[in-house]
């Protein structure tokens, strides 16, 4: 099963929510997964290189790959010869190269981060349209992300039902510090409550059993 998590929007909290998922599904949820960190920036990747750092008697469960986007499509094909349930990408936040639009090809669900300030809105949607002109198969799975408990968003139901052309809309996460306090090595005890209805639906959806 190969998972993205994408957005063509800066600023959504992609990574954060690629590492706080990988964190669930291999502690929490024990699942047998690897990281490939497709992003640009390379945050994923350097946060495990500085948390093995820091705590170097801490198990690995997972591995995370830092790829450039052309490997990433040969190494799904060796990863799946040796039976490796769950590939989760962390996708960079543009299509600019023809080995991105492979590699959304190739992906079987797709998470998307996003959250309802307009500018953010209008880039998801443009988002969803392009990988619907491209016959993207991958389902789609909108997740609000750094929700303010405090703020009325009046736009929510109708953001709700444009994203429901393209795919689902799964519950919300709050804004909260201890989302950006991302281990690689252990799910963190406080985040559980933030994210659990949410995940749980992502693993739900997607039948990771």
């Amino acid at each position: 099963m190969v998972i993205l998590i994408a957005n063509q929007k800066g600023g959504v909290g992609k990574t954060t929510i690629a590492m706080q998922f990988a964190n669930y599904l291999a502690y929490y949820k024990q699942k047998d997964l690897i990281v490939l960190d497709a992003d640009f920036q390379g945050s994923f990747f350097e946060r495990r290189e500085d948390d093995i750092k820091t705590f170097p008697d801490n198990p690995v469960n997972y591995d995370v790959l830092r790829v450039e986007p052309e490997k990433v499509l040969p190494i799904i094909k060796e990863i799946e010869k040796e039976e490796k349930s769950i590939v989760l990408i962390d996708f960079p936040g543009k299509l600019d190269d023809d080995n991105l639009i492979s590699i959304l090809e190739s992906a079987d669900f797709l998470i998307c981060p996003f959250s309802y300030d307009y500018n953010t809105i209008e880039s998801t949607i443009t988002f969803a349209i392009v990988c619907q002109k491209l016959e993207v198969k991958a389902k789609t799975i909108f997740l609000p992300n750094r929700i303010k408990q405090s703020v009325k968003y009046e736009t929510k139901q109708d953001v709700t039902t444009v994203f429901e052309k393209w795919g689902v809309i799964a519950p919300e996460i709050s804004d909260r510090v201890a989302m950006e306090r991302a281990s690689t090595l252990v799910m963190n005890t406080e985040v559980l409550p933030i994210v659990n209805k949410s995940f749980n639906y992502l693993v739900d959806y997607m039948k990771i059993c």
